[in-house]
């Protein structure tokens, strides 16, 4: 494992990515406005709401929500959108490889950063030993949860920063890259680059 593989680690706050990410899923979910026929006239009126309207102003408040959200409400909320994206494309198919680097993920994504384990891990670029990896089943999951956790949590850590994730999980970033992309709507709504 290269020591550029064992130093990323997710972002911090303001997850640009994050917000823009939500913005796109949040913008499916939202009631549309019905669009006017092409040869309908507009009246008056509707002219002028039409230009009192800020059109700099996002379709939702998710900036400001998101930026007022302490770390772990970020972590909770792309945590839920995670799973909905897992549930949606019929769960993501985790073995191997994309296996191991989910549980590194969800290790690293659940320790905090001052624990000894993960300050030894930055300051030597050594990833923690295996043995010593939190996973769902610390935190009371069974049977198939405990998948869908990880998944779950590796959609989350590539919402959050896709760097670390292609750095850390380079095949499971690409299966929830594949998954997506063959979705007849997320591949619509959200892009995994």
């Amino acid at each position: 494992m290269s020591n550029e593989e064992s130093q990323a680690k997710p972002a911090g706050a303001g997850h640009t990515f994050l917000r823009s990410s939500l913005d796109a899923v949040l913008k499916w979910f939202a009631p549309r406005k019905p669009e006017a026929a092409p040869n309908a006239k507009s009246s008056p009126a509707s002219t002028e709401d039409r230009e009192a309207v800020d059109e700099s102003a996002p379709d939702h408040e998710i900036e400001r929500v998101v930026d007022g959200m302490s770390p772990q409400d970020k972590l909770a909320l792309c945590l839920e959108i995670g799973h909905m994206i897992d549930r949606k494309v019929g769960g993501i198919p985790l073995a191997g490889a994309a296996l191991m680097q989910a549980r590194r993920i969800y290790n690293d994504m659940h320790t905090p950063p001052d624990d000894p384990r993960m300050v030894r891990q930055e300051q030597s670029g050594v990833p923690i030993p295996e043995e010593h990896w939190v996973g769902p089943e610390n935190h009371g999951y069974q049977g198939d949860a405990i998948r869908r956790e990880y998944a779950a949590i590796s959609i989350c850590a590539y919402l959050l920063d896709p760097n670390y994730i292609k750095t850390v999980g380079p095949d499971i970033a690409f299966l929830i890259r594949d998954q997506v992309r063959r979705h007849p709507t997320l591949k619509h709504i959200i892009r995994f680059n």
